[in-house]
């Protein structure tokens, strides 16, 4: 099961839980790691991933400023941003996509929100 919203991993591993499905049922999805941990811990929730909105604005600030000093803009593949990563970029639809921040057991407690 994944999960594209931050409700959907916790109900989906609470269902599990209640239904004895741990093990073979796998949840992956979109979520804060403190709404989570337990599950992910227990190893009912595989992991959770989340968008950076810091590395976001910092790549569109940047593809922004570009654009107005020189009129460039990403010409698709990967582009470096600094501090906040290498960043797919689509030049078909005109989009980048940010590293996420990935939560698994080994990582989950290390985030406090």
């Amino acid at each position: 099961m994944i999960g594209v919203s931050t409700v959907n991993p916790p109900s989906a591993a609470t269902a599990v839980e209640a239904a004895g499905m741990e093990g073979k049922v796998k949840i992956y999805g979109m979520g804060l790691p403190k709404q989570n941990a337990g599950f992910v811990k227990r190893g009912t929730m595989q992991g959770l991933m989340l968008w950076d909105p810091r590395k976001m604005t910092y790549a569109a600030v940047n593809i922004a400023l570009d654009y107005v000093l020189d009129g460039s803009l990403p010409t698709g593949g990967r582009e470096a941003f600094g501090w906040a990563g290498i960043f797919r970029i689509d030049q078909s639809t005109k989009t980048a996509m940010v590293p996420s921040l990935v939560f698994t057991r080994e990582n989950v407690d290390m985030f406090d929100f």
